[in-house]
């Protein structure tokens, strides 16, 4: 009887151990993929933020050199550039809720300067309403900048230079805004 006892107790060991282990390497499991889906989620956020503080630079560029040129090369901001739409993937909610408020008001603050330059156009004088979308250009392209900056380094995604042969986006919207 006391084999039959220890077979017995040795048979629940195992499948408790074994459902024991099964469960922690599927928490394990669904814990690393959920890293890396948030990690890449910060990525693909980071690039879109990037590619809009691109633009954001280049319109600005263009603008100063519109306005050293006498309007015979380059072209004036009219209006504040459009920020691509941000990724629908699941998994916004595991970002840092800083960062995440970040993302989503400066979608917010994109739109709103777009209206405020649509309106400036519409009532004010030429040069004045120009002006109001270059500053907003250039501040909303530096906060683009600035936030993806931030997403790579809370999610340890390696950084991206900015920096493309002597034309330095983030120094090009930080003296301009």
């Amino acid at each position: 009887m006391d084999q039959f006892v220890v077979v017995v107790w040795a048979v629940l060991g195992s499948s408790v151990g074994a459902a024991v282990g099964n469960f922690s390497l599927t928490g394990f499991r669904a814990w690393r993929k959920q890293l890396r889906d948030t990690r890449y989620l910060a990525m693909k956020t980071a690039f879109i933020l990037e590619r809009y503080a691109i633009e954001c630079a280049d319109a600005v560029s263009n603008h100063d050199l519109a306005l050293q040129s006498s309007g015979h090369a380059g072209k004036v901001v009219t209006a504040v550039i459009e920020l691509s739409e941000l990724p629908k993937e699941e998994g916004f909610e595991h970002l840092d809720p800083k960062l995440l408020n970040s993302i989503l008001e400066i979608s917010a603050r994109v739109l709103l300067a777009q209206r405020e330059a649509s309106v400036m156009s519409e009532v004010a004088e030429y040069e004045d309403a120009q002006q109001v979308a270059f500053n907003r250009t250039a501040e909303l392209g530096f906060a683009a900048i600035e936030l993806a900056s931030a997403l790579r380094s809370a999610h340890k995604v390696p950084q991206r230079s900015m920096v493309f042969d002597r034309w330095d986006i983030k120094e090009t919207l930080a003296s301009n805004r």
